[in-house]
């Protein structure tokens, strides 16, 4: 196990060696980015029709923000979780580690749901039933993060901003139609 000195949190030893470190550090981002991909297209398969024809605010991103900002934001919560994993189990942050990887999971499980709930059920109903906890969610997970290593919360602080944009936007859809 290597011990390395981390500037944004405390001193990390590295769970594997420098080889599987590097693989696993592409490997995440990708995963996330592909599973992200995978929840868009399933959940916007044959409704796009039904989304444009909703009522919708002013503020309502063009449809190709999207998916450029949920990759961005895929893979940056991607190296943010390579950042907490990485870390070996140690006594004084085997808890908060461990609590900050379940926080992890249950959002990027929520956040998978979310897409296919909101456009295959077209319920914007159900869109904020789930996004509200989302959101809730992602603030933990980045103060969970934040105890474990500063850079990996700050990493998902784009994510907490555009689920709260998202949120704002769900509410809107919600209210108008």
């Amino acid at each position: 196990m290597t011990s390395t000195t981390n500037r944004s949190g405390p001193a990390t030893d590295r769970r594997w060696g420098a080889g599987a470190d590097a693989a696993a550090a592409v490997l995440a981002p990708l995963v996330l980015a592909g599973l992200g991909a995978v929840s868009g297209i399933v959940g916007n398969e044959g409704s796009m029709a039904w989304y444009q024809s909703l009522n919708q605010p002013w503020f309502t991103p063009p449809g190709a923000a999207f998916g450029i900002a949920w990759t961005i934001l895929y893979i940056l919560m991607g190296i943010a979780f390579w950042r907490v994993i990485r870390l070996a189990p140690g006594a004084e942050r085997d808890g908060p580690r461990r609590r900050a990887i379940g926080l992890f999971l249950v959002q990027l499980a929520l956040n998978l749901v979310w897409n296919p709930a909101f456009f295959l059920l077209q319920s914007p109903l159900v869109g904020v039933i789930l996004i509200v906890p989302l959101l809730v969610l992602i603030a933990l997970t980045v103060h969970a993060f934040r105890r474990v290593d500063r850079l990996a919360a700050a990493l998902l602080l784009p994510y907490l901003a555009w689920v709260t944009f998202a949120t704002v936007l769900s509410v809107s859809i919600l209210v108008m139609n």
